[in-house]
């Protein structure tokens, strides 16, 4: 619940900070619905598998990742659709997002991996730690 808690405030944070308009708010709600989701996950995982092996957690990760799959992409027909999104396929820089597509990949599995397989504190404060290093990273780029 706490965690739950933090992030909705790190959420309302960011969002005050940065001001809202109405995109803002739909990416708002849903951030906030993805960290809820991802709270609830990752302690319904450690409860339904406590001393979960490394395939367990493998294969748990390939059943996620084949539903993301199936049914991820219909979320970018029904924002475009809707009028949410304007997706004009010639200006998307295709290998910046390969590489995010690549390193968010890695991020989910060492998630989901070491939630599975260690104390899911552990994996959160490598969150809380990643913060900084990402502003770092930001503020070296941008400015």
């Amino acid at each position: 619940i706490i965690a739950i808690l933090m992030a909705i405030c790190g959420v309302v944070f960011y969002a005050v900070s940065y001001g809202q308009s109405r995109s803002g708010t739909i990416g708002i709600t849903l951030s906030l619905i993805s960290a809820v989701a991802s709270a609830l996950y990752r302690v319904h995982l450690k409860k339904v598998l406590p001393e979960a092996s490394l395939s367990q957690s493998a294969l748990v990760l390939t059943f996620v990742s084949m539903t993301m799959m199936l049914f991820g992409w219909s979320f970018v027909l029904i924002f475009s659709a809707v009028g949410l999104e304007n997706l004009n396929w010639d200006f998307i820089p295709w290998n910046t997002l390969n590489i995010a597509a690549a390193f968010g990949f890695a991020v989910s599995a060492f998630t989901f991996l070491g939630t599975a397989t260690s104390y899911p504190l552990f994996v959160a404060n490598s969150f809380v730690i990643a913060i900084p290093g990402n502003a770092i990273v930001d503020v070296a780029i941008h400015h």
